[in-house]
């Protein structure tokens, strides 16, 4: 964007430190992030499940496919 039009702007909003080819993927982010804000979008529990609802983190750590991936395996307990 052309800095002569921060002269314009009333309010910036960022989704994050990341380049994008274009613009379409984080105005969908913040399409998404304002919907989900509407009365009646989602249901109290669905909000209150969300990982990201503690400090900020996902609430615990995925694993997949290998069981051994450069060096670093999956707990044992997870594959037990």
């Amino acid at each position: 964007v052309d800095e002569r039009i921060l002269n314009y702007v009333d309010e910036q909003i960022s989704v994050g430190d990341f380049i994008t080819s274009g613009g379409e993927i984080p105005a969908l982010l913040i399409t998404e992030t304002l919907i989900r804000a509407l009365p009646g979008v989602l249901s109290v529990e669905a909000y209150q499940n969300e990982t990201l609802q503690s400090e900020n983190a996902f609430d615990f750590s995925s694993y997949t496919r290998p069981a051994a991936f450069e060096g670093q395996e999956v707990p044992a307990v997870l594959r037990s």
